[in-house]
């Protein structure tokens, strides 16, 4: 078990978000691929036609591994806010109940993703008291949009666990945390998407306290 969540940060997908059942595990793929996708494109992009001879280098696939497992729950957080903001959008064109049933799918999301941050920790990840915060403060305001979702303040934490030589130069080192920064959206607003197509806002907010859909990780 403890093997596969740790594929999770080498960019497995969730199989099908429609599936209640285990929320949390699709958001630890999610992130896991958010993650792992970033990293791997920005190499490519910062290295240009060098990038085959970086990627071959067993030195730096460890280093990748290692900035995975410490980034992927800062990704968790960006993942989190993106299948917060799709739920909503459904689940406010019923203006009825549409207030009820968005608070009671994030109190659901916030326990799932608390478990999916369990178990991101469990497979290797590092978790600081800001990460978990952002979590545990989910529904304190309205979802944020695309654009919002990932904080410059963010991009630049990114940045600094990517498994490339530090650059001294400040001025360069901002205008690439912006160029990270636009990534990380772009590849979130992919997954914002597939939650909007896929996960089902109405039987998770409607899922009674004896659901079946996990409050804590599985036994590893």
């Amino acid at each position: 078990m403890l093997e596969r969540f740790r594929r999770w940060l080498r960019g497995d997908r969730a199989v099908a978000l429609a599936d209640c059942d285990d929320l949390a595990g699709a958001l630890a793929l999610e992130a896991g691929y958010l993650c792992n996708r970033v990293m791997q494109d920005y190499a490519r992009m910062r290295t240009g036609r060098g990038w085959p001879a970086l990627f071959s280098s067993p030195a730096f696939q460890e280093r990748l591994d290692a900035a995975r497992y410490r980034a992927a729950p800062l990704c968790l957080v960006w993942v989190t806010r993106a299948a917060r903001l799709a739920a909503h959008d459904m689940l406010l064109a019923d203006a009825a109940t549409a207030r009820e049933r968005a608070a009671r799918f994030d109190e659901v999301l916030q326990r799932e993703a608390l478990a999916a941050l369990d178990r991101l920790t469990a497979a290797g990840g590092e978790v600081e008291d800001d990460v978990r915060a952002a979590l545990e403060q989910l529904a304190m305001r309205p979802p944020l949009d695309l654009r919002a979702m990932v904080s410059r303040p963010g991009a630049a934490r990114f940045h600094a666990l990517l498994p490339l030589d530090p650059i001294v130069d400040a001025d360069r080192r901002q205008g690439e945390e912006e160029v990270l920064r636009n990534l990380l959206r772009l590849v979130l607003a992919g997954i914002h998407a597939r939650f909007s197509r896929e996960i089902d806002a109405v039987g998770i907010a409607g899922a009674p306290e004896n659901s079946p859909i996990s409050g804590s990780p599985a036994p590893c």
